[in-house]
Parts: structure tokens; C-alpha cells; sequence
């Protein structure tokens, strides 16, 4: 089950910034993500993933890298 949450998760990123292959590390801001697009992302990983985010975690996260995304999914899933 974490595989797949992270291969959907990976796919989802890398759909939206349209780009083949990312790695954790990568930076979600070089990756063309801003403020707006970060929402969309997050709304698009929770309908993937079947889930809802709770919004003051959301808040409290550190959302830098592909890693900081992964985790932050993780702990909610």
C-alpha cells in the first residue's frame, strides 16, 4: 500500500509539472510549483489517493520538496 501511495504520488507531481521523472529530492518551487499550484496539487493528491488532508497539519508543514510532500501524505494516509 505505501508503494502505491508513493508511485501515485510521484505521478501526480510529475504530471503537473509536466516533467518525466522527478526525484525526492527535488525542489517543488523549481519545479514550477507556487503558492496557487501547490493547492492544486494537494487537491488533486487528495482525490487520487482517496483521502482529506487535514487542513491545520497542511498549514504546519514544511512543503520544499517532493520528500516533504510524500511525508506529509504518508502521515495523513
Amino acid at each position: 500500500r505505501k508503494y502505491s501511495m508513493y508511485n501515485k504520488i510521484i505521478n501526480v507531481i510529475e504530471k503537473m509539472a509536466n516533467v518525466e521523472k522527478i526525484e525526492k529530492t527535488d525542489s517543488l518551487q523549481e519545479l514550477g510549483f507556487d503558492s496557487l499550484k501547490m493547492v492544486e496539487l494537494l487537491f488533486e493528491l487528495e482525490s487520487e489517493l482517496e483521502m482529506e488532508l487535514d487542513e491545520g497539519k497542511i498549514m504546519r508543514s514544511k512543503m520544499e520538496t517532493v520528500q516533504d510532500i510524500m511525508d506529509l501524505m504518508i502521515s495523513e494516509g
